[in-house]
């Protein structure tokens, strides 16, 4: 529960679509933060709020791309909109969702990677090319087993696999992943998208496309000045030196660079009113 500055009462939390872009090296940009309240008249519910946040950035990004998703993802409402959009997928799996193999066999996914695994006890690497049931697509299932884990990584995804190569390359993908959940983090805490006690749902919003600019220019900053992203991680302080996120780096640089050139500014400009 949260209190909503425009009902000044306590309300059920509010959701939030995030979709990024992995780029070449580390650079990552937000594409789509979408706050709502499945209350909203205009939004109807959660999968169809999805469902306009996918095609509406599938559409600027002219349908390249892969998209990965974690397990939240698994689910048909998903699987239609990407399927009606022609995207390639890579999404984890439970495990617990039946699927059809090649000889029309209904079985479930973990009973499928077990199976194939057992057949071949040195590979900690198998896929199988599958369907969903009343759904004629050929989709391929993957799964990866760490060692000492008894639980695979199991992945479904449109993108072929009929060798090892393409196995490991889908299992690169989902590894993107995790690069996107770490530019969450840092908008959560280094910007300040979570920072807010009595805001309008209208204000959520808003802050939401603000802290989507303030990354958006830190990407803009990593890919077109090579001269400034050097400056910008000199100035980094020795606390963040070894942050594997570059981000939180490239935002340190910043403000040391903003303070150093503008010493004065918090004398300069009046101060804000309730802090």
């Amino acid at each position: 529960m949260v209190r909503d500055g425009s009902e000044d009462r306590l309300v059920a939390g509010y959701w939030c679509v995030e979709v990024y872009a992995h780029l070449k090296g580390k650079c990552v940009v937000p594409l789509a933060m979408d706050v709502f309240s499945i209350e909203d008249p205009a939004v109807g519910s959660q999968n169809l709020q999805i469902d306009r946040t996918v095609k509406a950035v599938n559409e600027a990004i002219n349908g390249k791309g892969v998209w990965v998703a974690d397990r939240g993802f698994d689910g048909l409402n998903s699987y239609e909109t990407w399927f009606s959009q022609k995207c390639n997928f890579v999404v984890r799996q439970r495990g617990d969702r039946h699927i059809i193999t090649t000889n029309d066999v209904c079985i479930l996914q973990r009973d499928l990677v077990e199976r194939i695994r057992a057949n071949n006890p040195q590979c900690d690497i198998v896929w199988a090319k599958v369907r969903l049931p009343n759904n004629n697509k050929p989709l391929y299932l993957t799964a990866s087993w760490k060692p000492g884990e008894e639980d695979p990584l199991i992945l479904l995804t449109t993108l072929v696999i009929e060798n090892i190569q393409q196995a490991k390359q889908v299992l690169w993908y989902y590894s993107r992943r995790w690069t996107c959940e770490e530019a969450g983090r840092f908008l959560k805490n280094r910007v300040g998208l979570e920072r807010f006690r009595i805001r309008r749902y209208e204000a959520m919003q808003r802050l939401a496309i603000l802290a989507m600019f303030a990354m958006g220019f830190l990407t803009w900053v990593l890919l077109k000045s090579r001269l400034l992203t050097g400056k910008l991680l000199s100035l980094t302080s020795r606390f963040r030196k070894h942050v594997p996120f570059i981000y939180y780096r490239l935002l340190d640089g910043l403000q040391e660079l903003a303070r150093l050139r503008y010493p004065y500014r918090d004398k300069l400009l009046p101060p804000l009113e309730n802090g």
